[in-house]
């Protein structure tokens, strides 16, 4: 079988969805004929990986305002045109960027040429806490969303999204979105890559030199300023209390506004930003906290940050999201806090510090016996384009 990933493969702009590719290149290129389409320049370390395996890549041009992408006819136009050269059986997006995803199916239908997306979360609804009707909750979303460029993005672009997500045949990698879906609506052409993810890491033995960890793309929904204010509530308890930041602002407001806050609440001195990071040194970093925090409430459908933390013998206080209760409800180790409840979370937090020892053995294990290896998250995927090719394994 002949598959094209298209994609951004810049490992700080492509986050999560590249990511998961990335892990899962080499066991995929074993199961077909794999070529990359990348969203502009690639990260050199990834061509020179691509090039290893024998994978083929190409680029189109990409650009966008914000969530707009502005040359989507252009950028389909180039898709389309390799996938005929390339013979390709099926295109696979491998995030729901809608422009594209619009631009992609109709010509992809027009020449018989399978295309699959991949959904990492429910378009135009993310994971909102509460569910209503699908439409209601797009105009809940837009009316909580603080970046005017998503609010306009949102009013703008959901028109007839129903009918289109109906053509679509739809990649899920968790049964957080597959859930949501299938309750927003019937009908759809889903095909389920699960897992969806793996956690290929294990404790090194690094000692703790901080009390916290907190790993994400920093925005609203991952809970940013929920942390501001569960920051506050420790340090009425615990006034030198450390907490390092894996990760970077997606908004430039956001981050302006974080530090605001810090040093409006005298939280400056107590938190260490990293910046983007990658690899052992992302991991040394996780492992060197006592305990992880993520007090996202709805940008999540999984969160690999959660697993790998799990996977190095981290405690986790966390709210009772819809991410948590539908992957992580049965671990012990995993607190699931009330929604919104900071006090009680930092209660939590403070006590956890008291415990000692926190190193928690039954997440490394739920970590490798669930998430074992990148090679079935590859396997699962793979099941889904013979299925939606008709093809044989």
């Amino acid at each position: 079988m002949k598959v094209m990933w298209v994609s951004n493969f810049l490992r700080e702009e492509g986050r999560g969805p590249l990511f998961r590719l990335l892990n899962m290149m080499e066991p995929m290129s074993d199961c077909c004929e794999l070529t990359l389409a990348s969203f502009g320049p690639m990260d050199d370390d990834i061509k020179e990986y691509a090039d290893r395996l024998g994978v083929p890549y190409f680029t189109v041009n990409y650009e966008h305002k914000g969530w707009f992408v502005t040359n989507a006819d252009e950028i389909a136009d180039s898709i389309i045109g390799e996938a005929v050269k390339r013979n390709t059986d099926i295109i696979v997006l491998t995030w729901e960027i809608w422009d594209i995803a619009l631009a992609i199916k109709e010509r992809a239908r027009c020449l018989g040429i399978k295309f699959a997306v991949v959904m990492h979360s429910v378009p135009f609804v993310g994971m909102l806490r509460k569910k209503h009707g699908f439409i209601r909750d797009i105009l809940v979303r837009a009316m909580r969303e603080n970046q005017f460029m998503i609010k306009k993005y949102l009013l703008t672009r959901a028109r007839n999204c129903r009918a289109h997500l109906k053509e679509m045949n739809i990649i899920t990698m968790t049964p957080t979105v597959q859930m949501r879906l299938n309750e927003y609506m019937d009908g759809l052409k889903l095909f389920t890559a699960y897992p969806g993810y793996a956690a290929d890491v294990s404790p090194r033995g690094i000692a703790q030199r901080y009390d916290f960890s907190f790993m994400a793309r920093f925005e609203q929904g991952k809970g940013i300023y929920r942390l501001i204010k569960i920051l506050s509530h420790i340090k009425k308890q615990k006034k030198d209390f450390s907490l390092v930041m894996i990760g970077t602002f997606t908004y430039k407001n956001d981050e302006e506004k974080f530090k605001r806050l810090l040093e409006k609440h005298g939280l400056t001195e107590n938190v260490i930003f990293t910046g983007w990071l990658d690899g052992e040194e992302k991991y040394s970093y996780l492992e060197a906290s006592r305990i992880f925090i993520y007090p996202s409430y709805e940008g999540d459908t999984f969160s690999i940050s959660c697993l790998e933390a799990l996977g190095m013998g981290k405690k986790i206080v966390c709210y009772d999201a819809p991410f948590v209760r539908c992957n992580y409800a049965e671990l012990d180790n995993v607190f699931k806090i009330r929604m919104f409840d900071d006090s009680a979370f930092a209660d939590k937090c403070v006590a956890l510090l008291g415990e000692g020892d926190l190193f928690n053995s039954e997440g490394v294990e739920f970590a490798r016996n669930r998430y074992s290896g990148w090679d079935e998250v590859a396997k699962a995927e793979y099941n889904c384009y013979l299925q939606i090719t008709g093809g044989e394994d």
